[in-house]
């Protein structure tokens, strides 16, 4: 299995609550990490989360590498200054208002224990 970073944009969280980066955190803590291990998992926020309430979410998730952007970054922009920041084979995108079913960390790296797959993808659904 080739080793894996996570990203996490906060650009979602705009038109969100804090308590949403929470469930997001707390469902992909649930996700068996200690089995599944990234390398890294990067929180990637350019102004949308205020300095205060992300020292709390730090302190509460201390395996979260917080990337604050000296800009300010779209959706896409910010996926990708935290890819950057990555040292695993593999990047995991996250986004930071959504709840991982559990079991999603596995499915989503399984396809990647046969050396032919280059990328996977997953579909978002709201029930």
């Amino acid at each position: 299995m080739p080793t894996f970073s996570i990203v996490i944009e906060t650009e979602n969280l705009a038109n969100g609550e804090l308590s949403d980066l929470e469930a997001c955190l707390d469902s992909i803590a649930a996700q068996d990490l200690d089995r599944h291990h990234p390398n890294e998992v990067i929180l990637v926020d350019s102004g949308q989360v205020e300095r205060g309430l992300l020292a709390a979410v730090r302190a509460k998730y201390p395996w979260i590498a917080l990337h604050r952007s000296p800009t300010s970054l779209h959706y896409y922009e910010a996926k990708l200054a935290g890819a950057q920041l990555t040292t695993g084979e593999l990047v995991v995108f996250a986004d930071s208002d959504l709840v991982y079913e559990l079991g999603w960390l596995a499915a989503l790296l399984r396809p990647f224990e046969r050396p032919e797959v280059a990328f996977v993808s997953g579909e978002t659904r709201i029930d």
